[in-house]
C-alpha cells in the first residue's frame, strides 16, 4: 500500500506537485493542496457541474480563499478572484504572506508578489527557503532581477 508523504505536495518537487492526488485518510492540508493541483487546467467546469472553485468549501478558510483566488483567475473571473485575494489579505496578511505572494504571482501582478515575498522573508515565514525555488506559482517571477536578489539574500543558489 502506497503511503501519502507527510509533507504537503507544495513542498515537493514540481513533478510530484503536478501529479499529486490525496488518497482517503490524508490530512486536510494534503486534500486541499490536491484539490488545487488537480485543477491546473481550470478552463471550464464540466457541463452540469458546479464551478471548480467551489471545491475549496471544505478547506480551512485561509486555504479556501487562496484556492478561490487562483481558480477564479484561471477561469477568467477577475472580480471573484480579486475578492478572494482581498479576503485572504484582510484575514491572513500577518500569517500567510507567502500564499498571498503566490496568488499575486499567479494573477500576473509581479510588483505585489515581490512585496509579499519580501514580507514573508522579513517575517521569517517557515519553509520559505525550501519552496521558493520550486514553487510553480512563482514561475512568472523567475526571470525578474528582484527574484535573483531575493534568492541571494536568502543565501540560495541563483542558477
Amino acid at each position: 500500500m502506497r503511503r501519502w508523504p507527510r509533507t504537503p505536495p507544495v513542498y515537493q518537487s514540481p513533478q510530484t506537485f503536478r501529479s499529486s492526488r490525496a488518497p482517503r485518510g490524508t490530512s486536510w492540508v494534503a486534500r486541499c493542496h490536491a484539490a488545487i493541483f488537480r485543477r491546473r487546467s481550470w478552463a471550464q467546469p464540466a457541463s452540469g457541474s458546479t464551478p471548480r472553485a467551489a471545491t475549496f468549501e471544505r478547506c480551512p478558510e485561509d486555504y479556501a480563499q487562496w484556492g478561490r483566488a487562483l481558480a477564479e483567475h484561471a477561469l477568467g473571473h477577475v472580480d471573484a478572484s480579486r475578492a478572494a485575494l482581498q479576503a485572504l489579505t484582510a484575514g491572513y496578511a500577518h500569517t500567510r504572506p507567502f500564499d498571498i505572494a503566490e496568488a499575486h504571482a499567479w494573477r500576473g501582478e509581479k510588483d505585489a508578489a515581490f512585496e509579499w515575498l519580501e514580507r514573508a522573508y522579513a517575517q521569517h515565514q517557515g519553509g520559505l527557503a525550501a519552496i521558493v525555488k520550486t514553487d510553480p506559482f512563482l514561475k512568472s517571477l523567475r526571470g525578474d532581477p528582484r527574484y535573483a536578489a531575493l534568492l541571494r539574500r536568502m543565501k540560495l543558489p541563483v542558477d
